[in-house]
């Protein structure tokens, strides 16, 4: 018997040369009139990221951690997709017309697509960037489930198109690279999964504390200048003291960043000596004692000495 043709599965569309899901395609007109307000905060990411759970961070941050107000509603009510629309649902648009000052948003889309009000309005950013290799396997199952995209063929198939750029959103490695950039001109919080994934495990010590880090990372963001110079940005490194290694964009050869924990980013990402800013008696300790000891031997194994 010849299989049912699926009719769910709409090819991409390609705007501004970014392939979309059709329907987040058509979104993209109305957002035109979207108004940003200076209190936004959007949470940014490529998708498989690590959005949802960012998104759950800083709206618990936001009630005061309580968790029963968390449940008021479903996460995509709480914090509105901006792009988001899909047949007989409501869009993203018409969520954030409803949602209250100060309002969390999030978005997938790159810079070349992101509406200029969020850029006018000097609108913080959160940016989560994760593991190349884990996004791919992710995203091939989410294409699988989400009949939204395109049939994802196979598994090799699909990987092809992950770096050629040819899924939705685009490239990962320009997604990641030019949100990276964007910090030196806007006030942009750049965090890493892997970074969250290990300050939140048990085996880390300090999972009691991942509320704290949250609060920590937070507060530094809002007191992010609008041009943060160059030498002075920082990254938080969970579970590490100041100097810490902390990950940094710079040219450097395939084989250097191969070497490092985030082997996944080549060209783009190697480890690099970076000292971060330390904690005011006004913010709480990041880790306890023991994961500083902890991630002291972790960074001392994968250490990457930068190109000469």
């Amino acid at each position: 018997m010849e299989p049912v043709q699926d009719t769910y599965r709409p090819p991409l569309e390609y705007v501004k040369g970014v392939p979309l899901i059709k329907y987040f395609a058509e979104a993209l007109g109305p957002l035109e009139s979207f108004q940003a307000w200076p209190d936004d905060v959007l949470i940014s990411t490529y998708p498989k990221s690590g959005t949802t759970w960012v998104s759950e961070i800083l709206d618990l941050i936001y009630q005061g951690g309580d968790l029963q107000k968390c449940q008021r509603a479903p996460i995509f009510v709480r914090v509105p997709f901006l792009e988001f629309k899909i047949p007989r649902c409501p869009t993203g648009f018409e969520l954030l017309k409803d949602t209250p000052a100060p309002r969390l948003l999030k978005t997938h889309l790159p810079l070349t697509l992101l509406p200029q009000t969020l850029l006018d309005q000097k609108v913080k950013v959160v940016y989560v960037a994760r593991n190349a290799k884990d996004v791919a396997v992710s995203y091939y199952h989410f294409y699988r489930m989400a009949k939204v995209h395109p049939n994802p063929g196979t598994w090799d198939s699909f990987l092809e198109d992950f770096m050629a750029g040819e899924v939705s959103y685009g490239s990962w490695y320009q997604h990641v690279q030019e949100w990276w950039e964007l910090r030196h001109t806007h006030p942009v919080l750049y965090l890493f999964y892997e970074d969250m994934k290990e300050v939140s495990s048990p085996a880390s010590g300090s999972c009691h504390d991942t509320r704290r880090e949250a609060e920590t990372w937070w507060r530094r963001a809002k007191a992010l200048p609008a041009c943060p110079p160059p030498d002075q940005s920082w990254i938080p490194c969970a579970g590490l003291s100041a100097p810490s290694p902390a990950p940094h964009f710079s040219p450097s050869t395939e084989s250097a960043t191969r070497a490092g924990p985030r082997s996944c980013l080549p060209p783009l990402l190697q480890l690099r000596k970076r000292t971060v800013p330390p904690l005011t008696s006004k913010e709480p300790a990041i880790c306890t004692q023991g994961s500083r000891v902890e991630g002291k031997k972790r960074a001392k194994e994968h250490s990457v000495r930068s190109p000469s």
